[in-house]
């Protein structure tokens, strides 16, 4: 498998989805400080795999989504056009996907567009 260091926009939104105090966050930090790009879903598709360091702990949530990750995404007009996640699989995170309502955009949202589900624009 070909990994590559993650880019700059990448890690910050890594690190942006497991920032809090919830169950797992703590092993979720750790992994993404290792954490390498380990190719995209398909050509041009912003969602990738992740590959972590195998040293580091694992979290005692089940495989899926990891919850806390869940977020949605506005267009730079502030209005929701899809989101974001990790996803789990034994313990370890292992992928990042971006998904839009409409026209697929290409490029990883800014942090400034990721927001969570109680945010009022997203609620409409």
């Amino acid at each position: 498998m070909t990994t590559r260091d993650l880019t700059p926009e990448e890690r910050a939104i890594l690190e942006h989805l497991t920032d809090g105090d919830f169950e797992g966050s703590a092993a979720a930090r750790t992994q993404i400080s290792t954490a390498r790009h380990a190719g995209q879903w398909s050509p041009g598709d912003p969602s990738f795999h992740i590959l972590t360091d195998g040293v580091c702990p694992r979290m005692d949530v089940e495989d899926g989504i990891f919850l806390p990750s869940d977020r949605p995404v506005l267009t730079e007009s502030g209005s929701p056009n899809g989101g974001v996640m990790l996803w789990v699989r034994n313990g370890r995170i292992d992928d990042f996907e971006y998904y839009c309502y409409d026209e697929v955009d290409r490029r990883l949202p800014t942090i400034d567009q990721i927001t969570t589900w109680e945010d009022p624009r997203v609620l409409g």
